[in-house]
């Protein structure tokens, strides 16, 4: 048989052994306490900014076409639905965005800012036999032709849809809906410049259309929109947001990542 003899440690922990176990069991808590600010931090700083997420914004399903091609641009198609979007409630909007307006108590209508108070506008057709959006801004003494590279058709603005009516004045080929809003009456808001006639939008207004201008319902023919009535700018779009439960928490989540991660490269190429 065989026989095991454990063999007897007969060696005395020197007292700089014994100072180096002490210095590492006291790096233990150090190492708990480290990882555990972390990890706090980590979860605070989510749940600060999930709960000001969830303060700053609501989401709204987009109905109907007027935003094509920006949002709904398959709504035409049946296996396609409504876009959604994200509306940042805290801010009003400037020049280009997308926002969110209230006609009445229960009814909201999504378009574009073009124009704020002071700016002077026009839409009538240019030299490439368009209706295009003219603007005089409140700080320049320039006209400026707006290249809307966001807008749907040109030509089916001006020759199809619900906004396709002119006004000629003073060899002028005017947006009729345009004109019959706010240069019929010629009233103290409009002027005069490079022979068309402008309006100038209001103290605390603002001028708004649908991108698809050919079938949009918007400040051609409601008018200017107060300020009060601005409820938000439309930040992050969710491409057919009303499809299936299942795919929705992703096109949420990739939208909102998405959104922030083209904010971040904006920051870095400041």
């Amino acid at each position: 048989m065989f026989s095991f003899k454990f063999k007897r440690n007969t060696h005395k922990e020197t007292e700089a052994e014994r100072r180096y176990v002490e210095r590492e069991v006291k790096k233990i808590p150090k190492v708990i306490s480290v990882i555990f600010f972390i990890y706090i931090t980590i979860f605070l700083s989510l749940m600060i900014w999930y709960f000001y997420f969830k303060s700053t914004y609501y989401v709204s399903t987009v109905e109907g076409s007027s935003m094509q091609p920006t949002i709904n641009v398959g709504i035409q198609k049946e296996s396609q639905s409504e876009d959604m979007v994200y509306v940042n409630r805290r801010i009003k909007g400037e020049r280009g965005d997308i926002v969110t307006i209230e006609t009445s108590s229960d009814n909201k209508i999504i378009k574009r800012i073009i124009a704020k108070e002071g700016d002077k506008v026009s839409i009538y057709v240019a030299d490439d036999g368009f209706y295009h959006v003219a603007i005089m801004y409140n700080w320049s003494q320039e006209v400026e032709i707006l290249e809307e590279d966001y807008v749907k058709s040109y030509a089916e603005w001006r020759n199809g849809g619900n906004h396709s009516s002119e006004k000629i004045l003073e060899n002028v080929t005017y947006a009729l809906d345009f004109y019959n809003t706010f240069l019929s009456d010629m009233g103290e808001n409009v002027t005069k410049i490079d022979g068309a006639y402008y309006y100038q939008v209001p103290k605390d207004c603002y001028f708004c259309l649908g991108d698809n201008r050919a079938y949009s319902n918007d400040s051609r023919s409601r008018g200017v929109f107060k300020k009060s009535q601005i409820k938000g700018v439309a930040e992050i779009i969710i491409k057919g947001g009303s499809l299936e439960s299942g795919s929705l928490a992703s096109k949420k989540f990739n939208a909102i990542i998405s959104y922030y991660w083209k904010r971040l490269e904006k920051s870095f190429m400041r």
